[in-house]
C-alpha cells in the first residue's frame, strides 16, 4: 500500500502537485519507511514530526480537557484525585493512548465501587490488570525521583488512608481458600 501511495505522489500538473498526502502513525510507521524498498517514498516526505511523551503537567491538562469534553463540570468535585492523576502519568509514561486506557478503566472500576474522587489504588489496579507495572520504566532518573517523592508525600499517604477506609465501607467477599 505504501508503494501505491508513492505512485499517487506522482500526480501533478506542470505547475503543481495534485495531491498532498499526510501519513500519521505509530513509531512502527517510521521503521517501515526506513526499509530499503521504500526509499523512493521516504525521499518524497517533506516534513517529519514526532510527538514526545507528555510531561506530568501535560498529562494532567490532557486528562482535564478530555473530562471537560466528556461533560465533566470543572467547578464540581474532581473526578480523579491529584495523586491518581500522577499515578496515571507514572504508569502511562505520558503516552496519550495509555492515559486513555487507564482513565477509561479506572472510571469504570470507580463507578462500580462508588468511588469519587478516583484514588491512586484504582489506577494501580488497572495498570496491574494491563501489566503496565511489569514494563521497565523509560522515565529519566529525575522523573523516577519525583515519583518516589510523590509516593512518600503526606498527600499520598492521606489518600492511601482514605482508600483503605473506603474499602472498609464497601466490604468485599473474603477470598476463597483452596486446598
Amino acid at each position: 500500500m505504501l508503494e501505491e501511495i508513492r505512485l499517487l505522489t506522482n500526480l501533478e500538473t506542470s505547475t503543481e502537485k495534485l495531491l498532498q498526502i499526510v501519513l500519521s502513525g505509530q513509531p512502527e510507521l517510521d521503521e517501515k519507511l526506513n526499509l530499503p524498498q521504500l526509499r523512493q517514498l521516504r525521499q518524497r516526505v517533506m516534513i517529519r514530526c514526532k510527538t514526545s511523551h507528555l510531561t506530568k503537567e501535560e498529562t494532567h491538562d490532557y486528562m482535564h480537557e478530555r473530562l471537560k469534553i466528556a461533560g465533566a463540570d470543572p467547578g464540581s468535585q474532581p473526578i480523579f484525585s491529584p495523586t491518581a492523576m500522577d499515578t496515571v502519568h507514572l504508569y502511562s509514561l505520558g503516552v496519550p493512548r495509555v492515559v486513555n486506557l487507564l482513565c477509561e478503566h479506572a472510571l469504570i472500576n470507580a463507578s462500580v465501587e462508588h468511588q469519587r474522587p478516583i484514588l491512586p489504588k484504582t489506577v494501580e489496579d488497572v495498570a496491574h490488570e494491563f501489566q503496565l507495572d511489569q514494563v521497565e520504566p523509560t522515565a529519566s532518573p529525575e522523573a523516577l525521583r519525583t515519583s518516589a517523592e510523590l509516593y512518600n508525600s503526606e498527600a499520598f499517604i492521606q489518600n492511601l488512608g482514605e482508600a483503605l477506609s473506603r474499602f472498609r465501607m464497601f466490604p468485599q467477599n473474603p477470598p476463597v481458600r483452596r486446598k
